[in-house]
């Protein structure tokens, strides 16, 4: 009896010391996000939209560290952060931004990076072979439909129609698409344009106040990480300075802008998580086809519009995906 009890005592520690071992064998896999630019309310957001996307995807079943990394603005600290983040023996790299994707390319030809950039093409930028076949290390989330800034154009002139100068906020970090989209639209309607430069934060209020006392009938915020983490920011000084506006930020809207047509942002970090969980799998970036958003919004706000004393046509109103009242 005492003879069984030893042997089954010494079955039961070896299966402790193996499943002890198997334990140790799971390793914490490690994640690296890197951004060029947040606010301190803004970037748990991001990050929680992240740990989502995980969560979501079944990730959790392996341990993950989130080693984020989030710049001030200033190249030079950016790519410093990519650098470190490159160096640090990362399983993968969500990256955000036409800069943030662009220092950690930089940084790195190995290490898989995730992108969540809304304002480039990476066929054009040299950073995947093609859509459907990366081929390197990045893949990811990308949005370079340069006519959706002219779509915006032409709501802003719908909902606005006396429209003949309006004011467009243009971060040049994101690269000058954008501008050269919306040109030929706004030459045909008789529009003139006034493009000011605004790349960090504490610019955006003199730019919005210089394009006012400037004559301006409405601002137009063009794409840019910059103006996506600050959207309150930006549709409380369009609005204070009474002019309408419009963004391609849902979120824009809700905040107080006029209008805003684009993408959900969040929903965007959710499919990178998923990608983020394949590539842990054992898929490689090269392998995995670039997406892109495939449901945009329209959003308008009512109370922003009556503050204004504009009239929104009804047969914009009858479009929008969501209407604040």
């Amino acid at each position: 009896m005492r003879r069984r009890e030893a042997i089954v005592g010494l079955a039961a520690a070896a299966a402790n010391v193996a499943t002890g071992r198997a334990q140790q064998a799971v390793r914490q896999a490690r994640l690296g996000f890197l951004h060029p630019r947040l606010s301190a309310v803004v970037e748990p957001l991001r990050l929680a939209a992240v740990r989502d996307g995980l969560v979501a995807s079944g990730a959790p079943s392996r341990p993950i560290d989130i080693i984020a990394r989030v710049a001030d603005g200033t190249p030079e600290r950016l790519r410093a952060y990519a650098q470190e983040l490159a160096a640090g023996q990362l399983d993968v790299i969500v990256a955000v931004s036409p800069s943030g994707v662009a220092a950690m390319r930089e940084a790195t030809r190995t290490t898989p990076i995730v992108a969540v950039d809304l304002e480039t093409d990476p066929v054009a930028e040299g950073w995947v072979a093609s859509l459907a076949k990366p081929g390197g290390n990045v893949t990811g989330v990308f949005f370079d439909f340069a006519d959706f800034t002219a779509k915006c154009l032409q709501i802003l002139v719908e909902a606005v129609p006396y429209l003949s100068r309006i004011g467009v906020v243009w971060d040049p970090t994101t690269g000058n698409y954008q501008l050269a989209a919306m040109e030929p639209l706004a030459i045909s309607k008789g529009i003139t344009l006034q493009v000011r430069e605004t790349s960090a934060l504490a610019d955006v209020e003199p730019t919005v106040r210089s394009l006012a006392a400037g004559g301006v009938q409405a601002l137009l915020f063009l794409s840019s990480p910059l103006f996506s983490a600050n959207t309150r920011t930006a549709a409380t000084l369009a609005t204070s300075a009474g002019l309408p506006s419009i963004m391609l930020f849902p979120e824009f809207a809700r905040d107080g802008g006029l209008i805003a047509y684009g993408p959900d942002l969040l929903s965007q970090y959710w499919r990178a998580a998923g990608y983020v969980d394949r590539i842990l799998k054992g898929e490689k970036p090269a392998d995995l086809p670039v997406q892109a958003p495939n449901q945009f919004e329209l959003v308008i706000n009512l109370k922003t519009a009556k503050a204004l004393g504009l009239a929104v046509p009804q047969s914009l109103l009858s479009t929008a995906d969501e209407v604040i009242e």
